[in-house]
């Protein structure tokens, strides 16, 4: 069994782009249907995958899980790494995480915010979790199909004498 992961097999610019399609996708729902604008967005995208990115690398995340469970999964970013992650100054990410916090949308936590637990279980909202969630999922899919249509992901071993 290879630790590679999906990416691994495949040139760098089509699981960029391939990526990029579901960010863009995600990205353009969040302004419609939260109501946001661009650096916002933004910023709430970074706590997103800061929050969930972890439990959707370990395999946790599914689109038949509750919203409490994945709210119980939720990890917490601080300001500054928002800033550093996203390359706005400390000051806009500031501003963003309070309206955010105001709008009800993150929650503060151990120094840091995370996706609100109530904004996720909001039924509007919830629609909207559920579609990032699938749009993960979908984006991983399509690097594993890619993958595969390209020979399949590069063993350690590949290249050693038998």
């Amino acid at each position: 069994m290879s630790d590679a992961s999906p990416s691994d097999s495949i040139p760098l610019g089509i699981s960029a782009l391939v990526g990029a399609r579901y960010v863009l996708r995600i990205l353009n729902e969040a302004r419609s249907a939260l109501q946001l604008d661009l650096t916002e967005c933004e910023v709430l995208w970074t706590v997103a995958v800061a929050s969930l990115g972890g439990a959707l690398e370990r395999g946790q995340l599914s689109l038949d899980m509750s919203v409490q469970q994945m709210a119980d999964l939720r990890r917490t970013i601080s300001r500054l790494a928002i800033a550093r992650a996203t390359g706005l100054n400390r000051e806009t990410v500031r501003r963003c995480v309070n309206r955010l916090l105001d709008a009800k949308l993150l929650e503060a936590s151990d120094g840091g915010v995370k996706i609100a637990a109530d904004h996720l279980c909001r039924p509007g909202h919830a629609s909207f979790w559920r579609y990032v969630v699938r749009q993960m999922l979908l984006c991983e899919q399509e690097l594993r199909q890619r993958t595969l249509s390209l020979g399949g992901p590069r063993s350690q071993f590949a290249n050693q004498d038998r």
